[in-house]
């Protein structure tokens, strides 16, 4: 289980850099860290982030990561497509971050 807490400020820290960083926290507040990392449909690679954002921001895989290591996602391995990160989305009885 995550920190929300932790997650919340790391978010908060992450939406203060402007540009790319930002962009990609406020993706990430409509996820979580899937602890432990399992195979799932929401599971994401750095690349379909930077696909999904591509319309609001050219950001790199990279810039990506940095986001998903500072708020604690773990990799997965997909048998398909390789490496993923292992995220699930919040369920709507969550509490949206406040940012």
């Amino acid at each position: 289980m995550i920190d929300e807490s932790k997650y919340q400020e790391t978010l908060r820290t992450l939406l203060e850099v402007p540009g790319e960083q930002a962009c990609i926290a406020m993706f990430l507040a409509d996820f979580r860290p899937m602890t432990p990392p399992a195979a799932s449909g929401d599971n994401m690679t750095s690349q379909e982030i930077c696909d999904a954002l591509e319309d609001i921001c050219q950001c790199s895989t990279n810039q990506v990561a940095r986001a998903m290591t500072a708020l604690g996602y773990r990799l997965h391995i997909n048998e398909y497509q390789g490496y993923e990160w292992a995220m699930r989305p919040i369920d709507k009885q969550e509490n949206q971050p406040s940012m």
